[in-house]
Formats: C-alpha cells, structure tokens, sequence
C-alpha cells in the first residue's frame, strides 16, 4: 500500500515568497515518513539490507542513504 501525499504551497501576499506547508512527520527534503525509515533501521538489526529494503518498499540503494543518514547523526 503506497500513501501520495501532495504538500500545499502557499504565497506571502506581501513579499510574493512561496513556501510548502510543514508536515511533523516528513523531514525537509525527504520523500519517505519518519516511520517508515525507523521500521526499515529497526528490519536491518534482523536481516539484510537488501531484504529489509524490499520489505518496506524502498530500493536497496534508498535503504542505504537512510541507513547512512541515520548512522551518521
């Protein structure tokens, strides 16, 4: 099951400056959940990388990103 998720983008009447709504649960820049990666770091503990990537529906290249980003912090 796969959620879409479009963010509205809003205008400053003032200044004209365009920004997107922020969402609590989707970091800036980011195109999966907050959730999502956690369940696919706490599968790694369990399995490969690979098979825990196409458990949650991530390519094995984007569980590696997450997986780095969250290692490195």
């Amino acid at each position: 099951m796969e959620l879409q998720l479009k963010k509205h983008r809003y205008r400053c009447l003032v200044c004209s400056h365009t920004f997107f709504e922020k969402l609590s649960f989707i970091d800036r820049y980011q195109r999966h959940t907050v959730m999502l990666a956690q369940e696919a770091l706490s599968l790694s503990s369990e399995m490969c990388l690979t098979h825990a990537g196409k458990l949650v529906g991530v390519s094995a290249n984007r569980f590696l990103r997450m997986f780095d980003e969250e290692t490195y912090l």
